[in-house]
């Protein structure tokens, strides 16, 4: 059995997006994670980086132009390690934020030009005790020009050593930011609609609105606003407001919208969805949906199961301390007998 918990420590995230991330943060980070796993990275910064002072790449490229960029990873352990790399392009994950922290395979990704597929690199490196060693990185931009940015994280991961016979391993893992254009052309921000689903998030009844970012550009600072009411009577059935969200280019994010605690009811349902950014763009959306008895049906019995307080779990434990207390009680009466006995 092989259990994987990460420790990510971000040297970037989500670049300039990330509302609240300060350099303060992000150092109590890194020192925190250092100290921690024994290693960090850094990256080279080339001369084609757009913002010298910034920690992660963000650099300025050419159609056609091949490019070898070098992420530095210090060991500063006591003992050599061995370490992984992956270039994980941006998604926006089910929180609603941009995430590289998986390789995650969309539709999106299987289409679209992705960092993933022009760059080459070692997918695996030995670092000697106290050393540093450079990991090349090398980016082929298609001939084609393209407009917008391409966001990727850099993922470098030390797995330990198995210190049980179970094979419990656990992972820690760094991501630097990676960010390719070659413009400052201005795109025209988009958001559509894909679908509208019942479904279950977080453990609770929710219906679920596929929503599409189909350009090259990473949203932020987006604010939903989002009323459902009954088709045939027009009572408003839910209300809710979401605020500092973002969204990754050409990506698609599944936003839940919770029922509050209630169970779904099966009917026709009039969804207004209006969502706004910082540069004063605004979309509306007016959709029509239905949730059918059997799809409320299959929500509301597994978010029911879900939320079961664990009763049968609670009993077996009780009786299991029970027995263990009698099993004691029974073994310390038996050698005070023994003890007893002996002494006549």
């Amino acid at each position: 059995m092989k259990k994987a918990s990460y420790l990510l420590v971000i040297v970037l995230c989500s670049f300039y997006l990330l509302a609240g991330w300060d350099s303060a943060v992000q150092a109590d980070a890194a020192k925190a994670g250092e100290t921690e796993i024994g290693y960090h990275i850094y990256a080279i910064l080339p001369e084609n980086q757009k913002n010298p002072d910034s920690s992660f790449f963000d650099l300025q490229m050419k159609p056609g132009q091949k490019q070898t960029i070098e992420v530095a990873v210090a060991n500063t352990s006591v003992e050599d390690q061995t370490y992984t790399i992956e270039i994980n392009p941006a998604y926006t994950n089910d929180q609603g934020f941009i995430d590289y922290s998986e390789k995650k395979e969309t539709e999106e990704k299987q289409r679209e030009l992705t960092i993933d597929h022009i760059a080459t690199y070692e997918k695996k490196i030995t670092v000697p005790k106290g050393q540093t060693e450079k990991v090349p990185i090398t980016l082929t931009m298609p001939e084609e020009a393209y407009k917008g940015e391409l966001l990727a994280g850099i993922k470098v991961s030390k797995v330990k050593k198995q210190t049980n016979q179970v094979g419990i391993a656990n992972t820690y893992s760094y991501l630097l930011g990676l960010r390719l254009t070659e413009s400052d052309q201005k795109i025209q921000r988009k958001i559509g609609v894909k679908k509208i689903e019942p479904t279950i998030a977080f453990g609770k009844a929710s219906v679920a609105i596929d929503l599409i970012n189909p350009v090259r550009e990473a949203y932020g600072h987006l604010t939903y606003h989002v009323e459902i009411k009954n088709e045939e009577t027009g009572k408003k059935i839910n209300e809710k407001t979401y605020s500092g969200l973002q969204l990754a280019p050409v990506s698609t994010y599944h936003f839940s919208i919770d029922w509050d605690d209630e169970q779904l009811v099966a009917g026709n349902y009039q969804l207004v969805l209006t969502i706004e950014d910082k540069k004063d763009n605004q979309w509306t959306f007016h959709r029509n949906f239905a949730i059918s008895p059997d799809a409320a049906k299959q929500v509301n019995t597994v978010v029911v199961q879900e939320n079961r307080f664990p009763y049968q779990a609670l009993l077996i434990g009780i009786v299991g301390l029970i027995i263990g207390a009698i099993l004691i009680f029974c073994i310390i009466k038996w050698k005070n007998k023994r003890r007893t006995r002996r002494k006549l």
